[in-house]
């Protein structure tokens, strides 16, 4: 991918169980200071470059492979090293749900924390797959698209 994708969904009255509120890709992560926290969870991925993430008092190295769960309303500033050589390149979704709580609890995530890419697991390569049919869908409907390039 090279231009920046950023797709968003309509919130349902009747609510889902899972709901992905928007998912994208950018080519060059923009700058980010939110104090009160974004209202859904949200998951940011390193695919090229690094990034840094303020949370909790702390700073964090976001770099290649590795990403970051923040749960609703976490405050938190992320941004790139504007000096670097490489941009930093992000997948990021954001997702609600009323079974959202539930799950995460069962499977012992539901707090902010970083991961780390494994063999076995690719986020990036997901996240792709799912913006690609979202990208050739020739009739998309219940979402917006908007392209940035």
């Amino acid at each position: 991918m090279t231009e920046k994708l950023r797709y968003t969904f309509s919130i349902s009255e009747n609510p889902l169980p899972l709901y992905i509120e928007s998912i994208g890709y950018n080519p060059e992560e923009l700058d980010f200071d939110r104090p009160e926290g974004y209202p859904y969870y949200h998951w940011l991925q390193t695919v090229k470059g690094e990034g840094m993430i303020e949370l909790a008092n702390q700073t964090f190295s976001l770099p290649v492979g590795k990403g970051v769960l923040l749960t609703p309303y976490t405050p938190h500033k992320y941004y790139s090293d504007h000096d670097a050589e490489e941009l930093w390149e992000t997948y990021y979704i954001t997702f609600t749900g009323a079974a959202i709580d539930p799950i995460l609890n069962s499977l012992d995530m539901n707090y902010s924390a970083f991961y780390e890419e494994t063999d076995n697991i690719s986020f990036p390569l997901h996240i792709e797959n799912i913006l690609k049919k979202l990208v050739n869908d020739d009739a998309p409907t219940s979402f917006s698209l908007r392209n940035f390039s």
